[in-house]
C-alpha cells in the first residue's frame, strides 16, 4: 500500500463548536482533538472521510432524534456525513451500527480499487458490531484509537493517547500520539482579565467533573491564606456547589464556556496553568494530555499533578504537584513568593502534521 492509495473514513462522535452547548454527553477536548488530527490528515494528502454521530443521554433524558437537530456548519466539515439514530435503548445500538454500514458501502469500498481504512475514536459496542459485520462484505484495515475508553481485542492496528495505557495494552501493532501543538491565536488583547492589578492569573479550562480535579483548585482556597492572584475558570457545565464557591470568594472568577477565540485571549492574559487531574479516580490513568498540549504552546508555567497518562518527555516542563488542595496551595505559595522558581516548558509538543504523519506509517506498515 502507498500513501496515495490510503482511503480512510474517520468515526467518531462530532458537534460543531458553535453548537456544542446544550449537549451534556459532548467532550469538547476529544472534539477539538479530532478536528486538528483529521485536519492534519487531510493536509498531508489522505484521501478521509468523517462518518460522525451526536452523542446523546437515552430519551427522554435526551433528544429522541438528535440528528435532526440543526447546528452550524463549516468548510472544515464538508466531507462529514452525520449517521442518524432512535435514540431509544436497544434501537440506539442498531440504528447507528446499521446507520455506519450503509455509510460505509454506499462509498464503494468493496471494488478492490483502493485500501481502504477504517479509524474509530474510541469503539462503543455498535462500532465493534459494525466492524465484525462489515468484515464479512469489505476488506478493510480497522485502527482504532483508544482515548480513554476500553481498547478492543480484534482491531488491525491500536493508536493510544495514554502513554501508560500504551505500554499496559498487550497489543502488537500499536502506537502512542498523544497529539500535536494547538496553533495559538496571536490576535487579541494583552490586557488582564478584569484589569486586575499586581494579581497573579492561574487559568483552568475544562470539566468540572470528578475526574477533572476542579475540586483541588477550590480546596487549595483553604489554606492560601493572601489574596494576590486570581483563579480563572472556563469550561461547561460547573455544578451548583462550585458555582456557590466561586461567588463565595472573590479570588476566583468563571468566564462559562468560551469560543475559541475567547478562550485564546483567557489564555493569552494568563500567568500560569493548571492541569489539576487527581489519581484516584476510576479510568483517569488512562487519561492523555490534551489539556497540557493547549497550555505548553504558550511557553508558560503549568501547574500539574502526574498521572500515568503522560508521556515522561513531560515531566521536565511541568511543576508538579500533589493532586491535594494543600500541595497545590504550597506550590502556588512558592511560586508567587518566587517567581524565578517557575520551570518553563521548553519541549515543544510535537506538530499536528507530524503526529499525522506517524499514523500514516504506521498504516502503511499494518500487514
Amino acid at each position: 500500500m502507498l500513501k496515495q492509495d490510503i482511503n480512510l473514513v474517520w468515526l467518531g462522535p462530532w458537534f460543531q463548536h458553535e453548537s456544542i452547548f446544550g449537549w451534556r454527553a459532548a467532550s469538547p477536548a476529544a472534539l477539538k482533538w479530532q478536528k486538528n488530527f483529521f485536519s492534519a490528515l487531510q493536509n498531508n494528502g489522505i484521501d478521509a472521510n468523517f462518518i460522525y454521530f451526536r452523542p446523546d443521554p437515552y430519551w427522554p433524558k435526551g433528544r429522541l432524534l438528535p440528528w435532526l437537530i440543526p447546528q452550524k456548519k463549516s468548510d472544515f466539515d464538508r466531507n462529514f456525513v452525520e449517521i442518524s439514530y432512535l435514540n431509544v435503548p436497544i434501537f440506539r445500538h442498531v440504528s447507528l451500527s446499521l446507520g455506519f454500514s450503509k455509510n460505509i458501502l454506499a462509498m464503494n469500498f468493496a471494488n478492490g480499487s483502493s485500501s481502504p481504512v477504517i479509524i474509530s475514536y474510541n469503539s462503543p459496542s455498535w462500532v465493534r458490531a459494525s466492524i465484525t459485520r462489515l468484515r464479512r462484505m469489505v476488506d478493510f484495515k480497522w485502527v482504532c484509537i483508544v482515548a480513554d475508553g476500553v481498547a478492543p481485542d480484534d482491531a488491525d492496528g491500536y493508536v493510544f493517547l495514554s502513554y501508560g495505557y500504551f505500554q499496559r495494552a498487550p497489543f502488537k501493532n500499536k502506537i502512542h500520539l498523544d497529539g500535536g501543538a494547538y496553533p495559538k491565536n496571536t490576535d487579541g488583547q494583552d490586557d488582564k482579565i478584569c484589569n486586575v492589578k499586581k494579581k497573579k492569573i492561574f487559568v483552568y479550562s475544562g470539566g468540572f467533573g470528578s475526574w477533572a480535579g476542579v475540586d483541588i483548585i477550590f480546596s487549595s482556597l483553604e489554606f492560601l491564606k493572601r489574596d494576590d492572584f486570581l483563579f480563572v475558570l472556563t469550561g461547561p457545565y460547573p455544578e451548583k456547589v462550585h458555582l456557590e464557591k466561586i461567588s463565595a470568594d472573590e479570588r476566583i472568577k468563571y468566564l462559562g464556556f468560551l469560543e475559541e477565540d475567547k478562550l485564546s485571549d483567557v489564555y493569552r492574559s494568563a500567568d500560569y496553568f493548571i492541569n489539576p487531574r487527581p489519581r484516584n479516580v476510576e479510568h483517569n490513568e488512562n487519561n492523555f494530555p490534551s489539556k497540557l498540549l493547549d497550555y505548553m504552546t504558550w511557553k508558560k508555567p503549568v501547574l500539574s499533578t502526574w498521572t500515568s497518562g503522560l508521556d515522561p518527555a513531560y515531566a521536565e516542563n511541568l511543576n508538579i504537584f500533589e493532586p491535594s488542595g494543600q500541595s497545590l496551595a504550597k506550590l502556588i505559595s512558592q511560586l508567587l513568593d518566587s517567581p524565578s522558581s517557575a520551570i518553563l516548558p521548553t519541549t515543544r509538543p510535537k506538530s499536528w502534521h507530524s503526529s499525522a504523519e506517524e499514523l500514516i506509517n504506521f498504516i502503511l506498515k499494518i500487514k
